[in-house]
């Protein structure tokens, strides 16, 4: 058959979350504390089995990728290059908004659904999309769109399986 080319507006995604996902070591985002030259280290330790699995669900879909973990304000200039460092093939097109109330407060004090809720909408998004996140304020107004992972197991074939049932559906 031949294949429909699709608008940009209606390109499957995956909003990504990184810890509890991708990185399954406790106490890692801390590292944004670290001088700039030494955050590099943080990368090794995104987990190439739940990158393979996220590869799985961007192939079988034709999913893009948007960046809604505290990993983008905190590793900005390092989170793409770390993701294919390990092994990630999907393409990132951007990033949720951030909208942190206090900068004193860091990651703690975000809304994620909300700030997910609000990509769609401010980029003219009517796709289908799965929010892969280990934090249930991911999924507030996102119930059938959200796999929730677990963090010490991250993104499973079991979890990816349900991404790509939701996105192919």
């Amino acid at each position: 058959g031949s294949l429909v080319a699709l608008r940009p507006t209606e390109t499957p995604l995956v909003f990504l979350d990184m810890d509890g996902v991708l990185v399954n070591e406790p106490g890692v985002w801390q590292g944004y504390k670290l001088p700039k030259g030494s955050q590099t280290g943080i990368g090794k330790r995104i987990n190439r089995l739940a990158v393979a699995e996220l590869n799985r669900i961007t192939d079988a879909s034709g999913a893009q990728i948007v960046i809604s973990s505290t990993w983008r304000y905190l590793f900005p200039d390092f989170i793409e290059t770390w993701l294919k460092q390990a092994g990630m093939t999907g393409v990132i097109v951007g990033k949720t908004p951030d909208f942190r109330m206090d900068p004193r407060e860091g990651p703690t004090s975000e809304n994620r659904g909300a700030q997910i809720t609000m990509w769609p909408a401010k980029n003219n998004h009517t796709g289908p999309y799965v929010v892969l996140d280990d934090a249930d304020t991911a999924g507030e107004g996102h119930k059938d769109k959200f796999v929730q992972c677990r963090f010490y197991s991250g993104l499973t074939s079991e979890r990816a399986d349900k991404a790509i049932a939701i996105l192919t559906a």
